[in-house]
């Protein structure tokens, strides 16, 4: 008896094609210009590093000469409020009448406002080299108490020279009123400044 004939075994599937050869050899395929872009971004970060150095340096060398002219514009507010209280017992708290501390005030004033300006302007034209997010630290409390300086400043200005023009003009109406508002606006001025230098030092 013959064996009947063998069956086709199933036809496996053929091995894939072979990748076709590359132009290129191995191990050198990437971008030719991924070199002068990495070059290029390494250049432009030392630029901003160095351009951040030097305002860093001329922030600091700024807020140091307003720190010092802070120090000499409080000492200036502090004799103008008081040289300013005895002017005004003299005029108004049963004093002698003469006047005699008036010039000195003045004075004082004026000296007071341009050192008061010179140091705001110290502070305005320091560079921020660095974005700092606004929260309530000294710093903040420096700026708020240097607002409210800047404000009385101006105030105790304006309200001098009112006080001065009607006295000159012998128009005694209100005097002693204008007078006191002087005087309690110049001791406010004279606390703002305190608190935005003891927060700058501490």
């Amino acid at each position: 008896m013959s064996l009947p004939p063998a069956l086709p075994g199933p036809v496996l599937p053929s091995a894939a094609p072979a990748p076709a050869p590359s132009d290129k050899p191995a191990g050198l395929d990437f971008d030719f210009f991924e070199p002068e872009n990495a070059a290029a971004l390494g250049a432009n970060s030392a630029e901003k590093i160095s351009n951040a150095s030097d305002l860093s340096k001329k922030r600091r060398h700024r807020l140091e000469t307003h720190q010092l002219l802070g120090l000499g514009t409080w000492a200036f507010m502090a004799a103008s409020c008081i040289i300013g209280q005895l002017n005004y017992n003299d005029l108004y708290g049963g004093g002698s009448g003469r006047g005699s501390y008036m010039m000195p005030h003045r004075l004082l004033v004026y000296s007071t406002a341009g050192l008061f300006t010179a140091t705001g302007i110290y502070a305005l034209l320091a560079p921020q080299p660095y974005k700092k997010p606004l929260k309530f630290d000294t710093g903040l409390l420096h700026r708020v108490a240097a607002i409210g300086a800047t404000a009385g400043m101006v105030a105790e200005v304006v309200l001098g020279f009112i006080t001065a023009r009607t006295a000159d003009s012998g128009n005694g109406s209100g005097l002693k009123q204008m007078a006191q508002i002087h005087d309690a606006v110049g001791w406010t001025t004279f606390g703002f400044m305190t608190i935005a230098g003891t927060a700058w030092l501490f």
